[in-house]
């Protein structure tokens, strides 16, 4: 295979290698990626060696003779071990190593050829760049090697990769334009070198990605034309249709307007739908269309998860344009789906940790984001099953987002859909993800239960076990027996509750509820649900009448503390801090409540330092070895100032100590929350300087 096929394009491929070659070549690939790995080795210790040989010239004097060999051999080893990287797909220390060939080259004066090869190695640059998705800033490279010393007003070999650099950018008209100067540049080479049928597989690519502009441009006629014309060069390969007609308007819509984010959208569902739909083909006659390496060049085989990286490429673009919660979410999905079947590449789990967060934390009550959330979790719940565990929490996440979409009360067919997901993952947790030879069995009692409550005193042992489908079926008995027992509807809801199936709970909790109007732990369980779904006051309401109908001090305080959480996630300080008082007047060594009231009183207007320090120094006296309010106590202190921004002794002594029982846990936890907004920390303030260089010592501590 000819070296110019690697340059070849951004969608299209030239050739199909047959499943029996596959597996030889996939061989050679790994061996060829072993032997790679070994040689840059090679390269890098010439290069320590090369470092030690100049830090020991400047000891000794310099010497120019010395200073340009080390210069020359750095060069060769640099751009030797930038190709290694590239072939180990190591794109970013391959850039790092092209740039610095690109310094020595500038500093070589003994040798004009090596001396004048910066520009070659800026589009080096470039093209390592373009492979991470950085295009802006390859552009950038490919400006600054036309600036350079050794740029030859385009190089027969840098046209590809500007080529493709203008395309990933939709400059499709200078890519178009760079296309016709490459077959001139080609056609003058001829010329030269009097040999009229010369550098044929460059013309060939010169064709294809020219089709590409064309055809991503939305001009599928014109595409098509213009890929005959590689008829003279390869008439079999002219014979392929790789252009996919039902993409084609949504290629116009977005040429038309490259901000259109509706049709950026459309046309990333499309590749999303194409994706999943073709997981297994592998013709091109199956895998048309799509954006970015189609074909994995190297080898020329048609590579499915291409379309993942089409819909993430659009999904980035839809996103510098609008920052759609739902874009997050799908963005999210499509990186999820590319790194599970792309060999190679990969997206960071934080960028798609940071997509499904700024999704799920936007003030947009959008059930849409919420369904597709749900969808994401789905995935990645099913993608867990296992013989023997599944990952409860996709589940869980997958039956949350779900059952808020569905509380939306959206259209009748969207509401079947959303029940029978939900429907399905619960079943799934409670048990029937197993297969069915492998299912528990409904546990039955040892002796013959007649009443309904020792049905429901059953139900509640077979829930302590985590036994819950034997629970829910004690439970039906409950109600077979007594349809008006409002324990068991309440003992139901909470199963449903745990896995986060809203929707069901709900019914049940207001069944309880119906039946016993004075039901306090439905009314706490329910008030839960509103929590869950963005109803604080709702379960403010349903709090209180829990607290309205405690019968006994600890009821009563249990009920407070879930109303004092949703006043103070309601930033509501005076109402939570009553409650607040209520809690330690009735349990005064309640650690947990002691630090929450200390971290009310630092959220006042202005902070209650002398308060809140009071309850802390309680709260350490009573449990030491807790790292939060170790680190809030040092806050306080920090807060109460000394003149200046700087810790004061006994402040700095409070954080030292708080570091060294803090857990990884506490220091996140406290970092998140003075960076949350809830503490006032504008800058050039007294607090705002304090608390911001209290968040850098928390930081450098981490």
């Amino acid at each position: 295979m000819k070296r110019s096929l690697l340059l070849l394009p951004i969608f299209l491929g030239l050739a199909i290698i047959s499943p029996s070659l596959r597996a030889d070549e996939a061989t050679d690939k790994k061996q060829r990626i072993a032997d790679s790995v070994v040689q840059s080795a090679k390269y890098t210790d010439t290069l320590t060696d090369l470092k030690r040989q100049e830090v020991a010239m400047q000891k000794a004097g310099y010497n120019f003779q010395t200073d340009q060999r080390i210069h020359k051999e750095s060069l060769y080893a640099l751009v030797g071990r930038a190709q290694e990287y590239m072939v180990q797909k190591k794109w970013e220390e391959a850039r790092i190593d092209y740039s610095q060939a690109a310094y020595h080259s500038r500093l070589l004066f003994t040798d004009p050829d090596l001396g004048n090869r910066v520009a070659e190695f800026l589009v080096q640059q470039g093209s390592c760049l373009y492979e991470t998705g950085q295009y802006s800033k390859a552009l950038t490279a490919i400006d600054y090697a036309k600036m350079s010393p050794g740029w030859k007003g385009g190089d027969i070999y840098q046209f590809p990769i500007i080529i493709k650099i203008n395309i990933a950018l939709e400059n499709f008209d200078e890519a178009i334009k760079n296309c016709v100067a490459f077959r001139d540049k080609i056609n003058v080479l001829r010329v030269l070198t009097k040999n009229p049928t010369g550098f044929n597989s460059e013309e060939q690519t010169s064709y294809i990605l020219e089709s590409a502009a064309i055809y991503l441009k939305g001009d599928l006629a014109g595409a098509r034309a213009k890929w005959q014309e590689i008829a003279k060069i390869n008439p079999e390969l002219a014979k392929v249709d790789l252009f996919d007609p039902f993409q084609a308007p949504f290629n116009l819509a977005i040429a038309r307007n490259r901000s259109d984010t509706a049709a950026r959208a459309n046309r990333a569902r499309y590749f999303s739908t194409l994706a999943d739909k073709t997981r297994d083909k592998e013709s091109p006659d199956e895998l048309k269309g799509g954006l970015f390496n189609l074909f994995d060049t190297d080898q020329l085989v048609p590579q499915n998860f291409s379309f993942d990286q089409a819909a993430l490429f659009d999904w980035n673009a839809a996103l510098v344009v609008k920052k759609e919660p739902l874009f997050y979410v799908e963005r999210a999905y499509s990186s999820r789906q590319f790194n599970k079947y792309s060999p190679d590449r990969k997206m960071a789990p934080s960028v798609i940790l940071g997509d499904l967060e700024k999704a799920e934390n936007s003030n947009v009550k959008d059930s849409t984001v919420m369904r597709r959330l749900g969808d994401y979790f789905k995935v990645v719940a099913y993608d867990s099953v296992k013989p023997d565990s599944i990952n409860e929490n996709g589940y869980r996440k997958a039956i949350h987002f779900y059952s808020i979409a569905l509380l939306d009360n959206p259209d009748a067919e969207t509401t079947l859909k959303l029940r029978w997901n939900i429907r399905s993952l619960s079943n799934d947790l409670l048990g029937d993800w197993r297969p069915i030879e492998a299912r528990k069995p409904i546990i039955q009692p040892s002796a013959p239960l007649k009443t309904a409550l020792q049905w429901k005193e059953f139900g509640n042992e077979l829930r302590a076990k985590e036994e819950l489908k034997s629970a829910l079926a004690a439970y039906d008995k409950v109600l077979e027996i007594d349809p008006k027992f409002a324990d068991a509807y309440n003992n139901k809801g909470n199963i449903y509750l745990n896995i986060n199936a809203y929707g069901a709970a709900l019914e049940l909790f207001n069944k309880a509820i119906e039946l016993d109007p004075q039901h306090r732990v439905a009314y706490i369980n329910r008030a839960s649900i509103w929590d869950a779904i963005g109803e604080p006051e709702k379960a403010i309401e349903d709090a209180t009448k829990a607290v309205q109908f405690a019968t006994t001090p600890l009821q009563k305080q249990l009920a407070l503390t879930k109303r004092q959480a949703y006043y103070f996630d309601q930033r509501k300080l005076d109402l939570a801090l009553a409650d607040n008082a209520v809690l330690l007047q009735t349990a005064p060594d309640n650690s947990e409540n002691l630090i929450i009231g200390a971290q009310m009183q630092l959220e006042q207007q202005p902070p209650n330092l002398d308060a809140a320090q009071k309850l802390l120094e309680k709260a350490i006296a009573l449990k030491p070895t807790l790292g939060t309010p170790q680190l809030l106590l040092a806050l306080t202190l920090h807060l109460r100032g000394n003149g200046t921004d700087e810790l004061s002794p006994i402040a700095k002594a409070q954080l030292d100590k708080a570091l060294t029982v803090a857990s990884k846990e506490d220091l996140s936890w406290i970092s998140t929350w003075l960076r949350s907004g809830r503490i006032n920390r504008v800058l050039n303030t007294p607090q705002g300087n304090r608390i911001n260089n209290f968040l850098k010592l928390i930081n450098s501590g981490a």
